[in-house]
């Protein structure tokens, strides 16, 4: 089962975005996967989108992985490599038809260790790119930058009144951080907790909101949910509460392949032994895997603390092609749909206590 680009449920989209685009040293946009992306016409495809949905916004992520990271360490030493880069970009994005970027800088967790000294030089450096990218660029052309939705991890890493002159908005996501390459935590026990987890997710989100705040950075931040589920290889078969023992990721999905993550329509139709319904977040076990995961009630009181209570500006989702696309379990897309009505609803909700709506 293989997630196209025409699945890509366009009408409930404001924003949609290819990710992603690699960058080398030499300050060069390249493609992650060139027979897909070129070969295949993944850009192309994708950038045709706008032909037939005029509306929507069409844009494409620079950087994924630790490599992307270590290029645009690189990079960033030396202005006149930033403005290389920018230029770049300038032309990437014309060449190929897209509206805009999203610059995804991620942190590898080994170095995020030397937090007290790393933090202030990729503060100053992301400034140096993101100012080198709008000068390019122009104000027409819309500049995302991805944040962690961890407060502490903000602080440390992001100068946003800086980047807030440059930016259009921030994406909060809970994958900034890089994992260590070659753990994937199989060698050693751990904790239900201590593995990413959906009611983390929910509770950096809340975290995020509080501290935010109201004013103009607050008003440019786009809490993006991760909708795939989270997968664990129990200690103890049976043993699965919150606080169960783990010995790392649950078995790969059938399409997806990933160890650790599943889309809904990978485990949502299937018999599972044990079923839990919490607030912000669900689980499912049986025998030594447990899968937690969101689903529509789940959304629908997340997204009523975002956009009711906090009146964040912007939700979105990471990454669509983990929603039941195909119907497998009901109606293709019910976590996009469900984000997309109540977007709908605090824009009236707000244009009612605004005395717009007769």
């Amino acid at each position: 089962m293989s997630f196209r680009t025409g699945h890509i449920p366009v009408p409930f989209c404001s924003h949609i975005i290819y990710a992603s685009l690699g960058v080398n040293e030499d300050a060069e946009l390249v493609p992650k996967d060139p027979v897909f992306d070129i070969e295949q016409g993944g850009f192309a495809k994708f950038a045709s989108i706008k032909k037939r949905h005029p509306q929507v916004s069409v844009m494409v992520a620079i950087g994924e992985d630790i490599g992307d990271s270590m290029a645009f360490l690189q990079i960033s030493k030396y202005k006149q490599d930033a403005v290389a880069l920018a230029r770049n970009a300038a032309y990437w994005l014309l060449e190929n038809g897209y509206d805009g970027l999203v610059v995804q800088w991620k942190m590898p967790a080994s170095r995020h260790d030397d937090s007290a000294t790393m933090g202030p030089h990729y503060k100053a450096r992301l400034r140096m790119i993101v100012a080198a990218l709008r000068d390019s660029l122009g104000f027409k052309t819309e500049i995302f930058v991805t944040v962690p939705n961890d407060e502490e991890l903000r602080q440390k890493y992001f100068d946003l009144p800086a980047l807030s002159r440059h930016v259009d908005r921030f994406l909060a996501v809970s994958n900034w951080l890089l994992p260590l390459e070659g753990r994937t935590g199989s060698g050693a026990r751990s904790k239900v907790t201590s593995l990413p987890d959906p009611i983390n997710d929910v509770l950096h989100t809340r975290h995020t909101l509080v501290r935010a705040g109201k004013g103009e950075i607050y008003r440019k931040f786009c809490f993006v949910l991760d909708v795939g589920a989270r997968t664990y290889t129990l200690a103890w078969s049976g043993h699965h509460d919150v606080h169960a023992a783990v010995l790392g990721p649950g078995k790969p999905g059938p399409y997806t392949g990933l160890p650790g993550r599943m889309a809904y329509y990978e485990f949502c139709n299937e018999t599972w032994a044990t079923t839990v319904k919490g607030t912000f977040a669900s689980y499912v076990a049986r025998d030594d895997q447990s899968v937690g995961y969101l689903d529509t009630s789940n959304l629908e009181r997340l997204l009523r603390m975002v956009l009711y209570k906090h009146r964040a500006s912007c939700v979105g989702i990471w990454d669509v092609s983990l929603d039941d696309f195909r119907g497998v379990c009901g109606d293709p897309f019910p976590l996009t749909k469900m984000i997309s009505a109540w977007k709908e609803k605090r824009v009236k909700f707000r244009s009612r206590t605004s005395g717009n709506i007769k």
